[in-house]
C-alpha cells in the first residue's frame, strides 16, 4: 500500500493524495514537494516507485529484506537510508525491531517498512505533517532529521525504561528473595545487548549522512543530525552502562542467593556433623554378629553412652573454634 502527502510550494497545507496524482503532480510542476510512505512488499508498489525515480536495485533488494545492517549509501539522484526502529512493551522485556528503508532525493522523500500495517515512527510523523505541525516547505530534509530524531528518541525512552526497572530490582534485591528477578535482569542484559548493537549502527549512520550534508552545504540539516548522533551516542554510552548494572545485579543476585542457600545448609550440615559419629557407633554395636567381645561386657552399654558423649563434647569444641555457632 502506498500513500502519499504533496505539497505545492506557497501553498496553504499539505494534502494527502492519489500517489498515481501526487507522482504525476510531482513531474510536471516544478514547485510541488512529495511524501511517498510505502508499506509492504507488493510489487506493484515497487513499480510505482519507478515512475518516481530509478532506485537501484540492491536499494530495493536491501528495502525489502526482514533484517539487514543499517547503513547510508549515495546513489545517482537520490540517497539511501536504512534503519532499525525500536518498539518496546513491558517496560524493555519486549522489544521489537523493525527495518525503515527512506529513500531521499530533489524534492521527494520515500519511506517503506515491510510491515503491511506500517511503522510506528513513521504513522506519527505522517499525522504530523498531514496536520500542517511540521513546514513541509523542506521535506525532504525535514522529514529524514525528523525520522533519525524520532528512532534515537524511541532507543533512549526505551533505555529509560529498562533504568527504572533495574532501580526497582537493586532497591529490592537485599530486601526480597523472589526468584523472578534473574530471569528479569537477563532479559533485561539480552534487551540492553541488542539496543547496543543497534545504536552503533544509527550513530555511524547519522555521522556519514551528516558529514554528506555539510559537504553538500547544507549545513542546517547537517547540524540537525550531529545532534542525533550525539543523541545516539549517548544512548549508546548508558546501553552499555546499564548493561554492565545489569552484570553486576546477576552477580549480586547470584551472591545473595548463594548466601541465603549457606545459611540453611549450615545448621543441617552442624546437625550432620554431630549426629553421624552417633550413629556410626549406635550401628556399629547394633549388628548382631556372636563373636562382638564387646557385646559381653556387664557396664558396655554405658561405655558406648560414654564414648559418644565424648566424642559430641569434642566436635563441639572444634566446631566452636571454627565459629560454626
Amino acid at each position: 500500500m502506498i500513500r502519499a502527502i504533496s505539497y505545492r510550494v506557497g501553498g496553504d497545507e499539505t494534502v494527502e493524495t492519489d500517489p498515481e496524482l501526487a507522482i504525476s503532480q510531482w513531474q510536471s510542476q516544478d514547485n510541488h514537494v512529495l511524501w511517498l510512505n510505502v508499506q509492504g512488499k507488493e510489487v506493484e508498489d515497487t513499480n510505482i516507485l519507478k515512475k518516481l525515480f530509478s532506485p537501484n536495485k540492491l536499494s530495493v533488494a536491501d528495502s525489502l529484506r526482514d533484517r539487514h545492517p543499517p547503513k547510508y549509501e549515495i546513489f545517482p539522484g537520490y540517497e539511501y537510508i536504512l534503519l532499525r526502529t525500536i518498539h518496546s512493551t513491558k517496560n524493555g522485556k519486549s522489544l521489537k525491531f523493525e527495518q525503515l528503508s527512506v529513500f531521499v532525493g530533489k524534492r521527494f522523500i520515500v519511506t517503506r517498512s515491510i510491515n503491511d500495517t506500517g511503522n510506528k515512527v513513521l504513522s506519527d510523523i505522517w499525522e504530523d505533517y498531514k496536520n500542517n505541525k511540521f513546514d513541509f516547505a523542506r521535506a525532504e530534509n525535514n522529514i529524514s532529521y525528523k525520522i533519525f530524531r524520532k528512532v534515537a528518541d524511541d532507543y533512549i525512552n526505551c533505555i529509560l525504561d529498562i533504568e527504572d526497572s533495574l532501580e526497582l530490582i537493586e532497591d529490592a534485591l537485599n530486601s526480597d528473595d523472589k526468584d523472578t528477578y534473574l530471569p528479569d535482569l537477563t532479559t533485561y542484559n539480552t534487551s540492553l545487548r541488542k539496543i547496543v548493537r543497534n545504536l552503533e549502527y544509527l550513530e555511524k549512520v547519522a555521522g556519514k549522512y551528516s558529514a554528506n550534508e555539510k559537504q553538500g552545504s547544507n549545513d542546517q540539516l547537517a547540524h540537525e543530525l550531529i545532534d542525533v548522533y550525539e543523541q545516539a551516542e549517548r544512548g549508546l554510552s548508558l546501553s552499555r552502562m546499564y548493561q554492565g548494572l545489569c552484570n553486576d545485579l546477576i552477580n549480586a543476585y547470584i551472591s545473595i542467593t548463594s548466601h541465603r542457600v549457606n545459611k540453611i545448609v549450615k545448621p543441617l550440615t552442624i546437625v550432620t556433623v554431630l549426629f553421624l559419629p552417633l550413629s556410626f557407633i549406635a550401628g556399629l554395636y547394633g549388628m548382631n554378629f556372636e563373636f562382638m567381645p564387646e557385646l559381653k561386657l556387664h557396664y558396655g552399654y554405658f561405655y558406648a553412652l560414654g564414648v559418644m558423649l565424648v566424642v559430641e563434647i569434642v566436635l563441639i569444641i572444634i566446631l566452636r573454634k571454627l565459629k560454626w555457632f
